[in-house]
């Protein structure tokens, strides 16, 4: 599961120094406009990766994208099959290289979702960031690269709940092209049978 390269700014700084204060049991639960912002952009990503899997039927059985049998069939790489294929679909070449750019971001911001569904996430007391956290084993060995990994070790991420409410408004209009993206494939392609 690939998750979102850190990136530090004087203000998650303090919220990691704001963390350091406090245990796990001392965290804040997460408001209801949290869960709001939290289910949101993780379904929001779901109907986004229903229309890449809708485009990628379609690109298959037209033949005009292949898959061997050994190949990748997560979201990520179908991202980037759908990329290299986007010659092919006879796009004007303006058009050709906003789908690619807006595909690219599509892939790049999922990181984030995955962060937001797959991790515990509390809010840190007193501020407007969620700390997402997680301790399997086998993640913390890949992160640290070492054997002797402390049974507590928590892996953290830090996000200012603003950024996130930032990060919904941004995704939606990708949402909303990739619906407009995958109607154009489906209509050029059931058009021509």
């Amino acid at each position: 599961m690939a998750l979102p390269s850190e990136f530090r700014t004087e203000k998650t700084n303090f919220f990691e120094q704001e963390l350091k204060k406090f245990q796990v049991d001392e965290l804040e639960n997460l408001t209801d406009e949290d869960f709001r912002i939290l289910g949101m952009y993780i379904q929001t990503y779901n109907f986004m990766d229903l229309n890449i899997q809708r485009c990628i039927n379609i690109l298959k059985d037209e033949k005009i994208l292949f898959f061997d049998k050994k190949e990748r069939q997560d979201i990520p790489n179908l991202i980037d099959k759908i990329i290299d294929c986007l010659d092919k679909l006879d796009l004007e070449k303006e058009q050709e290289i906003e789908t690619m750019e807006k595909l690219i971001e599509i892939k790049f911001r999922r990181n984030i979702r995955n962060l937001f569904a797959h991790f515990a996430c509390k809010r840190i007391p007193n501020q407007d960031a969620f700390v997402f956290m997680s301790n399997p084993p086998k993640d913390i060995k890949k992160f640290f690269k070492r054997e002797q990994i402390h049974v507590d070790l928590i892996l953290y991420s830090i996000l200012d709940i603003a950024d996130a409410r930032g990060l919904i408004n941004h995704v939606l209009k990708y949402e909303t092209w990739l619906a407009k993206f995958t109607l154009l494939i489906i209509n050029k392609y059931n058009s021509s049978k």
